[in-house]
């Protein structure tokens, strides 16, 4: 049998082993302490970054739908022939390339008593039937439609120059983070000759 000899001083031996071991209190708190304001910066960096990103997303799908009126106005002016440019000048009527409609007109409109945007409209045939078609969204609210037609159609001495039309579109777009105003401008020539 064999006997073992107890060691008397165990104790500080036993105490050094065991302050060596995990972290104090302070440590804990210091860390955490550290770990919350890190985290706290990255998640109001992030919610910043979201919110950016989704007014830029909104005005971007606002701006592409102004943009689809311009380009849809143009391509039917380039198409049309017979500009008349009606007074007000907010207004332009002409005949389409293969004459149906007989006769289309763009034009700005604001519903009555529904405090709804101004809007740009197509209509055919007549300006004042049901047969017009709403071009630009409701959060666009449009401030001057202008078109200028050169030359003027009243002038026959000028009929052998091909007519064109300086479209101007001004306005503003309504997001969550406000107002952005947008001025866009181009010129269309007629490219049917008749």
């Amino acid at each position: 049998m064999k006997y073992f000899k107890s060691q008397k001083n165990k104790g500080p031996a036993l105490s050094e082993r065991s302050e060596s071991k995990g972290f104090s209190l302070i440590e804990l708190m210091v860390s955490i302490g550290i770990f919350t304001v890190v985290m706290t910066v990255a998640i109001g960096a992030f919610m910043t970054s979201s919110n950016g990103a989704k007014k830029s997303k909104a005005l971007r799908v606002a701006m592409d739908n102004v943009n689809f009126a311009m380009d849809n106005i143009s391509r039917d002016l380039r198409m049309g022939y017979a500009y008349a440019d009606n007074n007000p000048i907010s207004q332009i009527s002409f005949v389409p390339y293969n004459g149906v409609p007989p006769k289309v007109y763009f034009r700005t409109f604001t519903p009555p008593g529904t405090g709804k945007n101004t809007r740009i409209e197509r209509c055919e045939n007549s300006i004042s039937n049901t047969t017009c078609t709403s071009l630009t969204a409701e959060e666009v609210n449009i401030t001057k439609l202008e078109f200028v037609v050169s030359p003027d159609p009243a002038n026959t001495s000028l009929a052998l120059i091909q007519p064109s039309v300086y479209i101007v579109i001004e306005g503003e777009v309504s997001t969550t983070a406000g107002k952005e105003s947008f001025d866009l401008h181009t010129l269309a020539s007629q490219r049917n000759a008749k």
